[in-house]
């Protein structure tokens, strides 16, 4: 079928890799409240006041439905993938059009993008429309809040989670495919169908060298084939967005988040949250893929973790951390003692097996002591 037939053109609103994306509206609205007022004024022409009082009802109805046509929240956004000049691979493509509408059809989440119609033998479907635009948009309102940023990110890592779990890999996460909600929340765009070497859209592509952009790719994926991707390709991505909407930097360059001009550590110098949210980033933007979490139920938790970390104002404990007084705030703990022997200006006698480590604040004398069984560190020190 072609779209036409059912969806009416608003205008134009982008342009891609995959095809061409239309504002649109059903015309089926149009046609039934076209029949409605057809029935109303004939009903007032032979002035049967009966006739008149049941098509009323109708007549309302036929008002919000054509209002309903000039409200945006009605719209909708239409897809229509490019179709290659040569036939080349292009049964290939044809099965991952295929895959792919599946998968949207098939796996319901609320922030992931729901198709409402399509047509895989023409090449085209119709989803649900965002006129709110997409996450790049809210850079400025998610800088520098950890919270905030982990919170609002956190359903789409959850929808990709359920994408994981059901083989499939999204491919194609980047600010710009996720977009703003009528409540301000995030949906996921649609996955990477098929996409072209050439302006033209003649070469389908077979790899990730000249897919969307470059830059929300991971370094293992470049020059692969499209069979051959992990859901690490997605956590990478995840990772990087994650990195942006702290940073409020729209591009971060390979894998470099810890760079001292990337790091959000030195951007953020007087915020202590940035160290907990580093090491979450160091288990995503990572240049070997044996270094990334598997997928996204593995995100998932550590964003979970990281969220009740900082909700709780949870604090990494260890010998490098400066770690800010809970009493005065002002100053910073200082390892007064981890020695194994007795420490009498503490009053404390040990075992010959375990120990205290005992910390000091540099400002106001806050102690904080920890106890050391069979001298090996707790496992809270170890991460």
């Amino acid at each position: 079928m072609n779209f036409n037939e059912k969806w009416e053109i608003v205008k134009e609103i982008g342009e891609g890799g995959q095809g061409k994306v239309y504002q649109v509206f059903d015309k089926s609205i149009k046609k039934e409240t076209d029949h409605i007022i057809a029935d109303f004024l004939n009903s007032i022409k032979v002035a049967h006041i009966d006739i008149i009082q049941k098509n009323l009802d109708k007549f309302f109805d036929l008002v919000s439905k054509r209002l309903s046509i000039q409200d945006i929240s009605f719209h909708k956004a239409l897809k229509v993938l490019h179709k290659p000049l040569d036939s080349r691979d292009y049964k290939l493509a044809k099965d991952r059009i295929e895959t792919e509408l599946k998968a949207m059809r098939d796996i319901q989440h609320p922030h992931l993008l729901r198709i409402v119609d399509y047509d895989s033998d023409e090449d085209w479907f119709v989803s649900d429309y965002y006129p709110n635009g997409s996450l790049d948009k809210i850079f400025d309102r998610s800088r520098g809040n950890v919270l905030y940023s982990l919170k609002l990110i956190r359903p789409i890592v959850e929808a990709v989670s359920l994408l994981h779990k059901n083989n499939y890999v999204h491919r194609d996460i980047k600010p710009e495919n996720i977009f703003i909600g009528s409540n301000n929340d995030l949906v996921l765009g649609d996955f990477g169908l098929v996409f072209f070497d050439d302006e033209k859209h003649t070469r389908i592509s077979n790899t990730f060298s000249n897919v969307g952009s470059r830059d929300w790719m991971p370094p293992w994926a470049m020059g692969k084939r499209i069979d051959k991707i992990n859901p690490t390709f997605d956590v990478f991505s995840l990772g990087k967005i994650i990195w942006s909407m702290i940073s409020g930097i729209p591009i971060l360059q390979l894998w470099y988040f810890d760079a001292k001009e990337n790091n959000l550590d030195s951007l953020f110098a007087k915020s202590k949250e940035m160290k907990v949210v580093n090491k979450l980033l160091s288990k995503c933007i990572v240049e070997k893929e044996e270094n990334c979490l598997s997928d996204g139920s593995e995100l998932l938790s550590e964003i979970d973790s990281t969220i009740e970390k900082l909700e709780f104002r949870i604090e990494t404990i260890g010998f490098e951390e400066n770690r800010t007084c809970k009493v005065c705030g002002k100053g910073s703990y200082v390892l007064q003692s981890n020695s194994k022997k007795n420490d009498h200006n503490f009053g404390l006698s040990v075992s010959d097996h375990s120990y205290y480590l005992i910390y000091v604040c540099n400002h106001c004398g806050n102690t904080q002591l920890f106890y050391c069984s069979g001298g090996v560190l707790p496992d809270a020190w170890k991460s």
